[in-house]
């Protein structure tokens, strides 16, 4: 029996996925130890394991799971924004346990790792990759804003809460009115995502948390705005 030369030197002599799968389970042994015998705080092995899925997306990517990065930076970043909620929201973690900033990198991080997939998928958005990128987005966004704003440079000013509303407001009309020219509809879903977390927080949180002209000025702008919006994207539909 004859032996094709060309088929047998394309089939590879070792399977990688078993070296991928060995290699992240060690490195997750790697953090278990370090957590362990160092007390290494866990927002800091939560910064490491970002990293790793950032590594995964923009490099070392396994071609048996494409999609496992970005899902992985997705669990860090919902890892990070309920984190973040138990402490500075609820307050169920104490105020000398609660770190803040370790959880701004780690939602900045996974953001950076989705540029790749973003970049890739230029032409043709998937939903596989734009919903989990649309909650990196909005994890990133809101934790920096807590840190920058809420305890940073406008602790006092109450009028701080409308910068969140309107960059939301913006980011997504903007990413509609892309997917409006592209015409691509899973770019449109991250856009409705990010108008419409723009739209409760202004409707739920904002009534509540401001008040007088400032109230009247979140409501105002954000009407105007997507006002604007629609006859915008209704412009563009009809041409």
């Amino acid at each position: 029996m004859s032996i094709d030369p060309v088929s047998s030197s394309e089939k590879p002599v070792l399977d990688p996925r078993w070296l991928w799968g060995a290699g992240y389970a060690l490195l997750l042994l790697c953090g278990l130890f370090v957590w362990r015998d160092l007390a290494v705080g866990p927002e800091y092995l939560l910064i490491a394991a970002t990293a790793v899925a950032a590594a995964m997306v923009t490099g070392a990517r396994p071609r048996w799971a494409p999609q496992l990065g970005v899902f992985l930076l997705f669990g860090a970043s919902l890892t990070s924004a309920m984190w973040f909620a138990n402490g500075a929201i609820f307050g169920t973690i104490p105020d000398d346990a609660f770190q803040p900033r370790p959880l701004v990198l780690t939602a900045l991080l996974a953001l950076v790792g989705c540029a790749r997939p973003l970049w890739e998928q230029r032409r043709k958005y998937s939903l596989q990759t734009i919903l989990p990128v649309s909650f990196v987005a909005l994890a990133a966004s809101l934790l920096t804003y807590y840190q920058l704003f809420t305890v940073g440079v406008a602790a006092e000013h109450a009028g701080r809460r409308l910068v969140l509303t309107l960059f939301w407001l913006a980011a997504g009309l903007a990413v509609s009115w892309w997917a409006q020219r592209k015409r691509d509809g899973a770019l449109a879903v991250g856009g409705l995502i990010a108008i419409g977390c723009a739209c409760v927080k202004a409707a739920l949180y904002d009534t509540t948390h401001l008040s007088g002209t400032l109230r009247i000025a979140v409501l105002g702008i954000a009407g105007l705005a997507l006002l604007g919006g629609a006859a915008l994207l209704g412009k563009g539909q009809r041409q």
